[in-house]
């Protein structure tokens, strides 16, 4: 399962309308930047992700560290965003973008989009504040494998 439990910066805001059927609901696109999470959370997720990227002193491989582009979004998550004593909780959001940067101690950074269509009210005005600030972020998607990664720049 693909967790990631960290503090991130919570990049960018984007409110948009999206059609469901015939309908215009509202939706948001938040772009987040976790540092120094756990990669042992990622390894059932993306089979064999600690030993393809780590050597078993949890150094990255090579020595540098690069980014891995994950091909596939997730289409069905949990998001909890905490700032201070606020807490914002999306299901059924879709996680896509996903890049991961393996870091020493078999840690890594990861940058993602959260998409949310259809939220509550008053949870923008919440959010909206948190914008290039340091959150904490739970992500945990509910399908059991993400199938492959791409070794690409950013």
């Amino acid at each position: 399962m693909f967790v990631i439990k960290a503090e991130a910066e919570l990049r960018n805001i984007n409110c948009r309308a999206e059609a469901h059927g015939d309908e215009m609901v509202r939706a948001v696109d938040l772009k987040l930047i976790a540092v120094d999470a756990d990669a042992a959370h990622l390894d059932s997720a993306i089979n064999g992700f600690l030993g393809m990227y780590f050597d078993k002193d949890g150094n990255p491989l090579g020595g540098e560290s690069f980014p891995l582009r994950v091909r596939h979004k997730l289409d069905a998550a949990t998001v909890t965003i905490n700032q201070g004593r606020t807490k914002v909780t999306f299901k059924d959001a879709v996680i896509k973008g996903i890049q991961l940067t393996p870091k020493t101690g078999k840690r890594t950074d990861a940058t993602f989009v959260v998409q949310v269509s259809d939220y509550a009210d008053g949870i923008m005005d919440k959010i909206t504040h948190w914008q290039r600030e340091i959150v904490k972020v739970h992500v945990e998607e509910r399908q059991l494998q993400i199938p492959d990664l791409d070794q690409e720049a950013a």
